[in-house]
């Protein structure tokens, strides 16, 4: 327990430094680009990559870290050029007529008389549509509809790389004799740029992503692909409660954000193959109906977490029309005003009626020069019933008509036979009436006249004007028709207008603005923009409160004004942050700046008491960690390391083991222990690799890492003898190494029916032993040899036990190990939990019984790093030692636990225990223990319930159900993740308890969600 406070108080270090130095530590969430990307460049140390997209995003991206540096925009209409590292910290960005310097130390952009003087590296080869060539050389693309974008020659001339519209790369010699070519990229290929000494080169491509590439003796290997992490949000929709706001991205996934009385919760589906370009709420709002980019409308059941039906807008294309030279076709096909083609696939609007009955849904061109609106009846979808009657249906076409002169980008149903229409002619409206087979217009009308006698919902804006947008001109404005506000955007600002008032300015967006909402329930202004970053506003104010990111598809990531933040999930995982020129990975920072306190009260609607609870949980990790609040304003002296030959580590490697030459150093204290973890497993182990018998300031040591197939996160620090820790080293490296052999997987049960006191026997933990032995031993395909280890009643003792640790030392890195008890749990005089043993003496646990540290020990430093611990035992989560409550089991609930407490005052203490669990809920476990996944059956205080109906405990009968079943199989992939595993098995323990139990992560791998069947 002791190293593992050591760990964990060395996420503080970093906090207590930032407090004397001149430079803020950012947080940085890893978006990436939000458009084309346009043109990069390498800084003369190989280490950064800077590019730019279209929409003038610059992003420096560390590509040994394998974490995004900084993200900034350059604010001009004009697009950026050109880019160049210049001296040591400086990044110098060119348009056509203007130049910015950014330094990288500051991290502020100024105007400079620098221009950037790149000398194109394409050795004079010329792009001639579908050809690449040179004097008589001459490479023709492998389809002859796909021109050639990009080219670019090696420093020494050996290689050259030609990229075309499609994505694909071209790999040459000089003399134009194609050796390779990699399809890593989908679209346009739009530059090239290789290190100055042509060791790598980097490819920008108009799919938002970056390919490294490696060149050794004129062969090339990919090394990464750097993609998005976070996407652009196109539509929005505020409920007339204001409890719940829909919004959905360009990938086409919708989310719903629910602002709760003591959290806010967002959950996601995938619903569309292109951009959600529109959202509406149904009369339930637990349903919405949107409209995307894929040709469909859909409408979406957030309760049952699908979609329950599709509507095709277009007759389905043939397929021959829709890909035989679609470049040629586009070209042609181009209306005389604007540039939407007639085979525009984007459904734009949707509505549903107040009935929850009709849906409507309008888009643009496909196959026809008139855009296309329909009706469809959605009844038999049953929305406003119960969940269990609403089922989903098969794809529909509306009722549609042919005549209209453009499209609708609004619609809406004031009552349940009639829509209003609003779209590009500006503030115009067509009313339309629904009858049983079809629809009809009614009349025309403006907005600002004859809408007036319509009844609007709380929170809804009308769309009077969309555009391109603009940095100049007023691009987007929206109108509240019931306050008579309007709002408008220019640039990256929003204003607010509202009758005998100055206007209300919203800045604080670094790109265009998306969408905008209303909430007058909260005071808040939404807004998205294509920075990929949702904000919220206060309304009266137009001061900032949060800036809202969505990661990974679904995790939310809450950032206040002052950096501090709130991370949902494993959303740490896209994060880092940036610091005195460095990026650095989030743990090392997030002690100081996870304050989900500070965020809820930035909501500025949620009651101080439950504010109040958020911060005890943050003390109380504090508290954990051995420190207070006050602290956290010290300078510590901290040791340095530095990793000697981190220039020469391939980022690509088919190696088995990686050498690492590290180099630590500290004027006050010895030089301790060195740790290297590998994707948050301790490689030597919680204690390291140890140089305390050197005792020595300077120490250069040379440590050979064993790497996991796949990717490597990396970090190595190192520990004075003060128990101080320095700041971590972080990189990536890749091994494409194939296995040998399939894995192998160690399963080791333990279970305790029958005690020498009978009088603790149980019924059915062998039975848990036993099925979860068979379950995962009919798991041959994943794996090559399974041992089966079991430890039944007489056999659990604690000599067998710990004896097998060395059997697990065998294992390989690729290896698997399982461990599940099942058993009493104990908690003694101290609160140490202990696994009662067939011999334990139930007065005096520690004699015999099975320490917790002990249990997990038996996986540390085992060379195996896919570890899995089970626990299905009372009181197995982490106990509050600080403000224990024990919670209180009826005599009919059959349990697995006992408490035994000598010095522990039994009285529960009023919402302690609720902020201790919170905590658990709200902070990633930092300090990576063994790098296993411990799942436990019930908090600290709680119980782990049998069932005479299932003969199993309820956690061990969820997990096996789970898989053999596979209902834990929540993204349907046909793979269950460990991740996976666990929220199920905490949906149906507590399910299937009715809340009585409730299972808990004792502790998470966030950078190893591996397969577990």
């Amino acid at each position: 327990m002791k190293n593992i406070i050591v760990l964990i108080s060395s996420f503080l270090i970093v906090s207590f430094i930032v407090q004397s130095q001149a430079q803020d530590v950012v947080p940085i969430v890893q978006t990436g680009h939000s458009d084309d990307i346009i043109c990069i460049n390498w800084d003369n140390t190989g280490r950064y990559i800077a590019s730019a997209d279209n929409s003038n995003d610059i992003v420096i991206t560390d590509i040994i870290a394998g974490k995004q540096f900084y993200k900034f925009k350059i604010p001009t209409k004009q697009r950026v050029n050109a880019l160049q590292f210049s001296g040591k910290s400086d990044l110098i960005v060119s348009t056509s007529s203007d130049n910015y310097v950014f330094n990288m130390l500051s991290l502020e952009v100024k105007p400079t008389n620098n221009s950037v003087d790149k000398e194109l590296d394409d050795g004079g080869f010329k792009l001639k549509g579908p050809f690449l060539r040179k004097g008589i050389k001459s490479l023709a693309n492998r389809d002859m509809y796909v021109n050639f974008t990009n080219v670019a020659v090696s420093p020494d001339g050996s290689i050259v790389v030609a990229g075309d519209e499609r994505g694909w790369l071209y790999f040459c010699n000089k003399k134009l004799s194609l050796q390779n070519r990699e399809h890593i990229h989908y679209l346009n290929i739009n530059d090239i740029d290789f290190t100055d000494n042509g060791e790598y080169f980097a490819v920008a491509s108009s799919d938002r992503s970056i390919s490294v590439w490696k060149l050794r003796d004129s062969n090339v290997r990919f090394e990464k692909h750097i993609v998005p992490r976070s996407f652009n949000v196109y539509s929005m929709q505020m409920d007339s409660s204001g409890n719940n706001l829909a919004f959905g991205d360009e990938l086409g996934y919708v989310y719903m954000m629910r602002f709760g009385e003591d959290k806010v919760e967002v959950e996601g589906i995938d619903v569309h193959g292109a951009r959600i370009n529109d959202i509406s709420f149904s009369p339930n709002t637990n349903i919405v109906a949107t409209a995307g980019g894929d040709n469909k409308a859909s409408v979406v059941d957030f309760e049952k977490k699908m979609p329950l039906q599709y509507f095709r807008l277009h007759p389905a294309g043939s397929k021959l029309q829709e890909t035989f030279n679609i470049k040629g076709i586009q070209k042609s096909a181009q209306q005389e005003v604007g540039d939407i083609p007639w085979f525009d696939q984007n459904v734009y609007s949707v509505s549903i009626s107040p009935d929850g009955k009709r849906i409507a849904y309008s888009g643009g061109k496909y196959g026809d020069r008139t855009p296309l609106m329909k009706v469809a009846n959605i009844s038999s979808l049953k929305i406003n019933q119960p969940a269990e009657k609403r089922k989903k249906k098969i794809t529909k076409s509306g009722k549609s008509k042919k005549d209209f002169e453009h499209i609708y980008y609004q619609l809406y149903f004031n009552d349940d036979k009639m829509f209003i229409a609003m779209g590009e002619q500006q503030n115009q409206a067509d009313r339309y009436r629904v009858s049983l087979t079809d629809y009809e217009l009614l009349e025309e009308s403006r907005i600002s006249t004859g809408l007036a006698d319509v009844l609007f919902p709380n929170n809804y804006l009308l769309t009077m004007m969309r555009k391109y947008p603009s940095l100049n001109d007023v691009y987007l404005e929206k109108k509240d028709p019931n306050t008579g506000d309007t709002y408008t955007c220019n640039g990256y600002e929003i204003r607010r207008y509202s009758k005998g008032q100055n206007y209300i300015l919203y800045k604080g967006h670094r790109s265009f603005i998306n969408d905008i909402e209303i909430n007058h329930k909260h005071g808040y202004l939404i807004s998205s923009a294509e920075d990929a970053s949702i904000c919220l506003w206060n309304l009266d104010s137009g001061d900032l409160l949060l800036t809202i990111y969505v990661v990974d598809l679904g995790k939310l990531v809450f950032i206040t004004p002052d950096n501090y933040y709130m991370a949902t999930g494993d959303a740490l995982t896209g994060m880092g942050f940036n610091y005195k020129g460095r990026v650095f990975p989030p743990e090392q920072f997030d002690l100081k700046y996870n304050r989900p306190d500070i965020v809820l009260q930035q909501f500025g609607y949620f009651p101080e008491d439950i504010v109040e609870l958020y911060h005890k949980a943050y003390i109380k990790r504090l508290s954990k960690a051995g420190f207070t609040e006050e602290m956290l304003d010290n300078e510590i002296h901290m040791p340095e390391i530095q990793i000697v030959n981190i220039d020469n580590i391939e980022l690509n490697t088919n190696k088995e083991n990686l050498n690492l030459i590290v180099k630590t150093n500290d004027e006050k204290f010895y030089i301790d222990r060195i740790n290297v973890w590998i994707n948050d497993v301790p490689v030597f182990g919680t204690t390291g690799y140890s140089l305390a018998e050197n005792q020595s300031h300077e120490l250069t040591s040379e440590l050979e890492v064993p790497l996991s197939i796949g990717n490597n996160k990396i970090q190595v620090s190192c520990h004075n003898s003060g128990g101080v820790e320095s700041l971590k080293e972080e990189f990536e490296v890749y091994c494409n190494r194939s296995l040998d052999k399939k894995p192998d997987l160690y399963l080791i049960s333990l279970a305790v029916s029958d005690y020498i006191d009978d009088f603790y026997n149980l019924r059915y933990t062998v039975n848990d032993g036993k099925g979860f032995i068979d379950i995962f031993s009919k798991n041959r395909d994943l794996f090559n040899n399974i041992y089966v280890d079991t430890f039944f009643n007489t056999s659990c003792t604690r000599e067998n036990v710990l004896a097998i640790k060395e059997k697990l030392m065998n294992s390989n890195v690729e290896d698997y190990v399982y461990i599940h008890i099942a058993g009493h749990g104990l908690l003694d005089d101290n609160l140490d939990f202990y696994f009662a043993t067939s011999d334990i003496n139930f007065k005096n646990p520690a004699g015999r019984g099975l320490k917790y540290d002990e249990i997990e020990g038996l996986l540390d430093g085992i060379p195996a790093r896919n570890k899995l611990l089970l626990m299905d035992a009372c009181h197995s989560g982490e106990v509050d030692k600080g403000e224990f409550v024990v919670e209180v089991a009826s005599e009919s609930d059959a349990t697995r636990g006992i408490t035994l407490f000598g010095n522990v005052d039994d009285k529960p203490k009023t919402g302690l225990q609720n902020s201790f669990e919170l905590m658990k809920l709200l902070f990633a476990d930092l300090s990576k223990g063994t790098g296993a996944v411990v799942i436990s059956a019930a908090s600290g205080g709680g119980y782990a319930l049998e069932s005479e109906d299932m003969e199993n405990g309820i956690f061990t009968y969820s997990l096996i159900n789970g898989l053999r079943k596979r209902t834990a199989d929540t993204d349907g992939n046909k793979q269950i993740s460990v991740s996976e595993l666990r929220n199920h098995i905490f949906e149906e323990v507590s399910r299937l308890s009715n809340g009585k139990q409730q299972p808990t992560s004792r502790r998470m791998n966030l950078s190893n969600d591996f397969i577990v069947w």
